[in-house]
């Protein structure tokens, strides 16, 4: 059986009141009733919602009213590096797409030339490649303590090996003196 897929809260921040309500619509049409939409218009306001509300994706606008470009996607993404960042823009670059993605955008998607099922996909899949790269990052992290810890455990016992070896050096020269000095003895008594 199925497990029904969460309401996924996305954040967007578009100025443009058209264009948010197509991609609102997009989002209803595509699944209705698993995207909840918070719209705000400037990126101020979108940095001020990240703070006190959890959200599962940003779908961000380039061109604001108080940031532009690349910049505004640099924002989102050094206030929430946690969060999957798509970029939605109004021109088609490319280049712009791959630098927002360089900066931390999941994905990036153009205007008028994205259906409802792109638009949805690609939030359901920068969600999904957000939590995959976190998993693998706190599963290197945990890997890299059981190393780190493990070194210090065989640096210690290494440590505890090289004292040991000196005790036992200096060990087997006490015998050897004595084994000596008991060696002279027996033969000073013979005589």
């Amino acid at each position: 059986m199925d497990t029904p897929m969460p309401v996924l809260r996305v954040l967007l921040i578009e100025d443009n009141p058209g264009d948010a309500r197509l991609v609102q619509v997009a989002l209803a049409d595509q699944a209705p009733g698993k995207f909840a939409v918070t719209t705000v218009e400037r990126l101020a306001h979108a940095l001020a919602r990240i703070d006190a509300e959890p959200f599962d994706a940003i779908l961000c606008d380039l061109g604001l009213p108080d940031s532009a470009g690349l910049a505004t996607a640099q924002a989102v993404a050094a206030r929430a590096p946690a969060l999957p960042l798509v970029v939605l823009t109004g021109t088609y670059n490319q280049v712009l797409g791959r630098e927002a993605i360089g900066l931390g955008a999941q994905d990036y998607l153009i205007k008028g030339e994205s259906s409802s099922a792109l638009i949805a996909r690609t939030l359901r899949y920068a969600i999904e490649r957000q939590r995959l790269e976190s998993a693998l990052r706190a599963a290197n992290e945990s890997l890299e303590q059981r190393v780190a810890e493990r070194t210090a455990e065989l640096e210690k016992t290494s440590r505890s090996m090289r004292e040991n070896e000196v005790r036992l050096r200096e060990r087997v020269k006490e015998l050897q003196c004595l084994y000596a000095v008991s060696a002279l003895a027996a033969g000073a008594d013979k005589s």
